[in-house]
């Protein structure tokens, strides 16, 4: 988190839950992102955990259903000079076969957004 603009990242976070400990999570996320979109199996418990810890109105908290439907979201809340993180904090096996084949898809993502942006 640290390696981005405070308040210019918005992080995917989820996937299948591995039970951790969020606070460290929260806490560093609270003062240096923009904010999250949880999906996955582990959302609902991401979700709860950052809306109990973080108050601030302008810290952006959000859920989808996958990984697509969390990109898309990032990038309707992101502007320009944000920056979409996939840093999911979960194990992939709820919706991909492997974490190469999520990072894969997360990279497609990407390339189909800059074909439509440019």
């Amino acid at each position: 988190m640290d390696s981005f603009e405070r308040g210019k990242a918005i992080f995917l976070l989820g996937g299948r839950d591995k039970n951790t400990n969020l606070d460290e999570l929260i806490s560093k996320a609270k003062d240096q992102l923009k904010g999250v979109v949880c999906y996955g199996e582990a959302k609902e418990r991401f979700v709860e955990a950052f809306k109990s810890k973080i108050k601030d109105e302008n810290f952006l908290i959000e859920t989808a259903d996958n990984m697509g439907g969390a990109f898309k979201l990032a990038m309707e809340k992101a502007f320009p000079g944000d920056f979409v993180v996939l840093s999911p904090a979960c194990a992939s096996f709820d919706e991909f076969e492997s974490f190469e084949e999520r990072g894969k898809v997360f990279k497609s993502l990407v390339e189909k957004c800059k074909e439509n942006v440019g």
